[in-house]
């Protein structure tokens, strides 16, 4: 059967965290940057105070080029070998919950620019629903509820969660990775098999 392969952007592939934080900053809301890598907590936002993370958002929303300045998780290497893994004939799916003005298309293009030709990109919050509808063999996130929900929807095993601070738990089904290498090895080895 042909892999099907659902990857997550943010907290995944890009630092979802530090183009928030740096945005915040601009706005006068902290005087620090931070990473995913930092993030403890789900609901955390940095040293942004909780009652501006709303206004942070909103000026998110607005801007059509947020989504295009979010720096990469991963290195390049990582992005060639998902190429490669397409290449050889598995189908990939870029998934989503980014908002905003332009956040489908800017996403796309964000991925182009790190080699990955005309990316399949969907913007949905309901991550277990689209690895189920797309009959995903292989997905990786790093929100809890997200991983819970493909393994709960989706093709029994499917479900990887990048191990993080922030989503420390376990469920029935949802294999935790350390790296997006170590999922990738575990697709390629069952392409190969």
């Amino acid at each position: 059967m042909k892999p099907v392969v659902q990857f997550d952007l943010d907290g995944v592939l890009a630092d979802f965290m530090a183009a928030f934080t740096r945005r915040a900053k601009r706005m006068g809301f902290t005087d620090k940057v931070s990473t995913n890598a930092e993030q403890l907590t789900w609901d955390a936002y940095g040293d942004v105070p909780a009652d501006k993370v709303s206004e942070v958002w909103e000026s998110i929303k607005a801007d059509p080029l947020f989504w295009y300045y979010v720096p990469p998780l991963v290195s390049r290497t990582i992005f060639d070998w998902i190429k490669e893994i397409r290449d050889d004939g598995a189908d990939v799916y870029f998934v989503t919950a980014r908002v905003g003005k332009d956040a489908h298309r800017v996403s796309t293009i964000w991925l182009e620019d790190q080699r990955i030709a005309h990316p399949a990109v969907i913007r949905s919050p309901h991550k277990g629903a689209v690895a189920h509808a797309i009959r995903a063999t292989h997905v990786i996130d790093d929100n809890w509820d997200n991983a819970r929900d493909v393994a709960l929807l989706a093709k029994a095993g499917s479900s990887f969660i990048l191990d993080r601070p922030y989503n420390q738990g376990e469920y029935p089904f949802v294999t935790r990775v350390k790296t997006v290498g170590d999922f990738l090895t575990i697709v390629e080895k069952e392409m190969a098999a």
